[in-house]
């Protein structure tokens, strides 16, 4: 969530920067969580179909699946994305609160905010969406 506010103050100032780098910030960790998700996914899902037949292709989705990993454990891009979309809705509430109209909108401020903290909590492991892809190759091997 994001509102503009006028800025005249530096503290006003540092409010609206910071809400703006933490809004920026959540939508990069949000594309980078599932640019990592889908080639992981796609490569795991792939490589027990061209392991035996292509080994350039296989060895080459082998490396993305390790790259992919040790990014997601380095970056941890499910973790900064909810961190930073968390803080940008505090920083809206807060916000809201300062203008008065809290108390107006309040059913609808939580009704948001229940939703996206949902949202968050469905996001899923790298670990678990490989598992879940090796589970399904062992059922139907």
């Amino acid at each position: 969530m994001y509102i503009k506010m006028p800025a005249s103050t530096p503290a006003e100032q540092l409010v609206e920067e910071k809400h703006l780098e933490y809004l920026k910030k959540a939508g990069w960790y949000s594309r980078f969580y599932y640019a990592t998700r889908l080639l992981a996914g796609l490569s795991a899902a792939l490589l027990p179909f061209i392991v035996r037949t292509d080994p350039f292709w296989s060895t080459t989705l082998s490396v993305i699946i390790v790259v992919i990993t040790v990014l997601d454990l380095v970056f941890s891009p499910k973790d900064r994305w909810a961190l930073h979309s968390k803080a940008t809705d505090l920083i809206t509430l807060a916000k809201v609160k300062a203008t008065g109209e809290y108390d107006k909108y309040q059913e609808v401020l939580n009704v948001i905010t229940q939703t996206e903290t949902a949202n968050l909590q469905q996001l899923i492991n790298l670990d678990d969406l490989v598992s879940k892809i090796d589970a399904a190759h062992s059922r139907q091997g």
